[in-house]
């Protein structure tokens, strides 16, 4: 019999993981889990094989969305809301694949690239 000892959810892909107790299952997987990432300037996606970095930085999870810390900068924390805010789709590159994706405020990229 399999039983699961720690569960994490990673709200923003290669991000750091939170600990949860227990996690609420949707048709796509996991609530909250992996729904966001990270992109470059040619809208392929980052990882932390290329970044080991991003695991510095620390998302929590709160009923209104996302904050992120920087655990390498004195940056205040920044509020990504729920549900992410609608906006015009971009085609984003996941390793060989190409999907469409929704992008975030320029305040959020901003933060990110700055931190």
């Amino acid at each position: 019999m399999l039983k699961i000892s720690q569960l994490f959810l990673y709200p923003i892909k290669s991000l750091a993981g939170i600990s949860v107790n227990a996690a609420e299952v949707t048709e796509k997987g996991f609530k909250n889990d992996r729904r966001l990432m990270l992109v470059d300037t040619d809208n392929r996606f980052l990882t932390i094989r290329q970044n080991p970095k991003m695991t510095r930085f620390q998302p929590e999870l709160k009923e209104e969305g996302l904050i992120i810390r920087s655990l390498d900068t004195d940056m205040p924390p920044l509020g990504i809301p729920f549900p992410t805010p609608k906006s015009i789709l971009e085609k984003v590159v996941i390793w060989n694949a190409e999907v469409a994706a929704h992008s975030l405020s320029e305040d959020i990229n901003t933060w990110f690239s700055q931190a």
